[in-house]
């Protein structure tokens, strides 16, 4: 069943952005005039899959869950920055994606499992608030803490908000 309404989800969103032949099939069938199955073959035939053939893991990437998450953080004197990051595979704006999504796959995704690193930090109070907002694996991620300066916040999330 999965692979026929991935099939089904990938026939419509190749015959509308393809070739103008495919796209007239594709609107003769959001019409009701065409033939859905001529449809499904015709995109089955463009992504390589025939029946009962081809690769399952054309199908099944295309259900897999959605990482992409905002990583944010705001210093208590205004200054603030903030990231996209995008999981599995890394993409975004984050300057290193790699590594922070192989950090959060450590801990499947839950910023507040992360440990602080051992390392030392000096007594300043300057506040920080991180905050990690999106979906990882189409999970729900909703994270924010406040840390008493960025050392702090940096030795808790490691790669994650260096940027």
């Amino acid at each position: 069943m999965i692979r026929a309404v991935a099939a089904s989800a990938a026939a419509a969103a190749l015959l509308l952005t393809a070739d103008p032949a495919a796209a007239a099939i594709g609107s003769r069938v959001a019409a009701g005039t065409g033939n859905p199955g001529a449809v499904i073959s015709a995109a089955r035939a463009k992504i390589g899959l025939t029946a009962g053939t081809g690769s399952p893991g054309a199908v099944i990437s295309a259900a897999r869950p959605k990482t992409e998450l905002t990583l944010s953080y705001m210093a208590f004197n205004g200054y603030a920055a903030a990231v996209v990051l995008r999981c599995h595979p890394a993409g975004g704006t984050h300057p290193k994606k790699v590594k922070a999504c192989r950090l959060l796959t450590k801990v499947d995704g839950d910023p507040g499992l992360l440990k602080p690193a051992a390392t030392p930090c000096t007594l300043e109070y300057a506040p920080v608030t991180a905050q990690i907002k999106g979906r990882w694996r189409g999970r729900p991620v909703d994270w924010s803490r406040r840390f008493g300066n960025r050392c702090e916040m940096n030795r808790t999330t490691g790669v994650l908000m260096t940027f």
